[in-house]
């Protein structure tokens, strides 16, 4: 049987082939560059190896041997650096020149704006002047006489008339329930007292917890805070009762966990010449303007406690207030009665 032998076919140009001698080639070179380039980093130049010179050998010799020939370049590199330096203070000089002179400029400019327009000025003094009319005949001493009496008989006029009063204007008359922190003064004997309640109150807080101790074997307490000015609280503090107990007198349960609170106050003046007249204290630097002129009206009430012998006390405070809007609460009193807060009665102020 025979065989048959295959036909070789011709090699055809492969492109294939071709790129990756190409990227052969490339890859050779540039690591060629690379190692040049380290090699040229890392080249220091000549070195010059010290001269060997025997132990045995005069000092002389072995000192003429350890000095080195002078650097060609030294010189050249110094007088590089000489003339960098001449070169920077040059640079300087022309710099500190240039400022100056703009300085100068600037000056010359302010000073030409001034006269220009002190310029402007007299041009308009001028221009005023000759629009004035010519001066006319003067004017007769009869004539004149009587200009200057008709002049003093409107000046006398003027004095004699009543002077313009200040006309006050009320806020609208509907008033609101006060919800801000509230500020309160006596108005007694046409004396203006503030009432520091708020350090009283603190001091009340800060008691609570022996009140409550207090409180586990009794339904009610009364006590006094320590002076605060011109006054003291005196107040009480109940515990609740429950439902069934109300209006009996028994022992209470201290068994149990109960509530209790300030049930109410009272005002006790210790100074029967306490406060300031009104003309003082609406006067700048008494106590009541140190108090009201520091308040900040937006979130700050004032409530004026008056009695009967101090309505016009009380309006002239109250239009002081009003003329820095400040939200007035008043508080008419009859003689005998003091300032007093009860949880029960009820006090809260209305302003407007």
């Amino acid at each position: 049987m025979s065989r048959r032998r295959h036909r070789e076919r011709p090699e055809s140009f492969s492109f294939d082939s071709f790129l990756d001698v190409v990227a052969n080639v490339c890859g050779i070179i540039i690591k060629l560059i690379l190692v040049a380039w380290a090699g040229a980093r890392l080249y220091q130049g000549p070195t010059v190896s010290k001269p060997f010179v025997p132990e045995a050998l005069p000092e002389m010799v072995a000192s003429a041997g350890d000095r080195e020939a002078p650097d060609p370049l030294e010189k050249e590199a110094r007088k590089g650096t000489d003339a960098v330096a001449r070169l920077e203070a040059e640079l300087a000089r022309l710099l500190s020149e240039g400022e100056a002179g703009r300085a100068t400029a600037r000056d010359a400019s302010e000073s030409r704006r001034r006269e220009d327009g002190r310029l402007a000025l007299l041009r308009d003094e001028v221009a005023a002047l000759e629009r004035l009319p010519s001066p006319s005949a003067p004017m007769p001493d009869a004539e004149l006489k009587a200009r200057l009496a008709e002049a003093e008989r409107k000046i006398a006029e003027l004095k004699a008339s009543p002077s313009p009063k200040k006309v006050h204007r009320y806020p609208t008359p509907v008033s609101q329930t006060v919800q801000s922190e509230e500020i309160l003064f006596e108005i007694r004997d046409n004396r203006v007292t503030a009432i520091d309640l708020g350090t009283m109150v603190e001091e009340i807080q800060q008691g609570m917890r022996e009140a409550g101790d207090e409180l586990r074997s009794r339904w009610s307490l009364e006590r006094r805070t320590a002076p605060s000015g011109a006054f003291r609280l005196r107040y009480t503090i109940e515990r609740e009762r429950p439902l069934g107990l109300l209006g009996r007198t028994e022992i209470p349960d201290d068994r149990g966990s109960f509530r209790y609170g300030l049930t109410g106050w009272e005002v006790e003046p210790l100074d029967p010449a306490r406060g300031e007249p009104v003309e003082k204290a609406l006067a700048p630097g008494s106590a009541f303007r140190n108090i009201v002129d520091h308040l900040d009206p937006q979130v700050t009430a004032i409530t004026l406690c008056v009695y009967p012998d101090s309505f016009d006390a009380y309006r002239r405070i109250r239009d002081h207030l009003h003329g820095r809007e400040v939200v007035v609460a008043g508080r008419p009193l009859p003689p005998d009665v003091p300032i007093a807060m009860s949880t029960k009665k009820g006090t809260v102020s209305r302003g407007q």
